[in-house]
């Protein structure tokens, strides 16, 4: 099985209430891709910082999470 690389374009972060319970949009999103059994690697970058990969052709597909916007 090919190993598939995704890039994930955070655009905000967790509000500090829910963080204990829940973690970041990458670890919500880790959790979430590790259960489809498949093997990924998962690569954030903090858009909302100016965070971007390298080229939009580095990864295999793009996760987009969410904000409070």
């Amino acid at each position: 099985m090919n190993v598939q690389r995704i890039g994930m374009l955070v655009c905000d972060e967790v509000a500090a209430p829910l963080i204990a319970r829940h973690g970041q949009y990458v670890d919500m999103f880790a959790r979430l891709l590790a259960s489809t059994g498949l093997e990924i690697e998962l690569h954030a970058y903090r858009v909302y910082a100016d965070e971007f990969p390298p080229s939009v052709d580095s990864y295999d597909a793009y996760i987009v999470s969410g904000s409070h916007a």
